[in-house]
């Protein structure tokens, strides 16, 4: 997409559908991934994460699928 940006050539709309899918996944996937990291910080999550870690990945969740509602659209997408 990068070159063909660049270069001036059209883009395949499925191609920025794709990868707007893709950075969507790759945000909703990052809230785990960071909230595992803080665990290993804190006694509180790590004492019973059998229940702390499923709340704080929903919370997340919820906060990502928020902040993608309130946030600036791209036109044509």
């Amino acid at each position: 997409m990068i070159p063909a940006t660049r270069d001036g050539q059209t883009l395949d709309p499925q191609v920025a559908k794709t990868a707007a899918l893709a950075s969507k996944i790759n945000t909703y996937l990052s809230v785990p991934l960071v909230a595992s990291m803080v665990s290993q910080h804190f006694s509180l999550m790590l004492a019973n994460w059998t229940v702390t870690m499923p709340i704080t990945v929903g919370l997340g969740f919820v906060l990502v699928w928020h902040w993608y509602k309130v946030a600036a659209k791209v036109q044509g997408m």
